[in-house]
């Protein structure tokens, strides 16, 4: 199996989410797609190059563990993420139950489904710089609840 680069952890929402538009618009680009009109794009996995397909896994990995600090982080205190608990629930929680581990067949070809595959080193790598980034932010509680009564944080960079 092949090994693929990483690229910069331990970004920013907004970071995370510029990136990956400019993964997608390179994407559609480079195939002669119009990236203002996503809807129309669904399943265009294939399309893409098996290194945007492993940043762009990464990224979304990155923004799994943002959602992990943020809600859990903020229910039971920073220092909750240092116990022996945590690196194997962020593992399971990443890895293991997204899928992003486990080595699955996309309809692409063998490189581009290799490229959608995370290491566990690199899921450690993830949740370690996601969180020590999560420390300088700030969670604000319940800024919001939905129609059901679910509660939703914020983070400020």
């Amino acid at each position: 199996m092949r090994t693929f680069k990483t690229g910069p952890l331990g970004l920013s929402t907004p970071e995370i989410d510029k990136e990956k538009r400019e993964l997608f618009v390179a994407m559609c680009k480079r195939n002669g797609l119009d990236p203002d009109d996503c809807g129309s794009h669904i399943g265009s996995m294939c399309k893409h190059t098996p290194t945007e397909l492993h940043r762009g896994l990464v990224l979304d990995a990155m923004k799994m563990a943002i959602t992990l600090l943020c809600y859990d982080g903020a229910l039971y205190g920073r220092n909750k993420w240092d116990t022996k608990y945590a690196p194997e629930y962020h593992f399971k929680q990443i890895w293991d139950d997204r899928g992003y581990g486990v080595p699955r067949k996309y309809g692409c070809n063998k490189v581009q489904n290799e490229a959608y595959h995370l290491t566990r080193e690199e899921t450690d790598a993830i949740w370690k710089a996601q969180a020590e980034r999560v420390k300088n932010a700030r969670i604000v509680p319940n800024v919001h609840m939905d129609e059901d009564g679910c509660s939703y944080n914020a983070i400020k960079w």
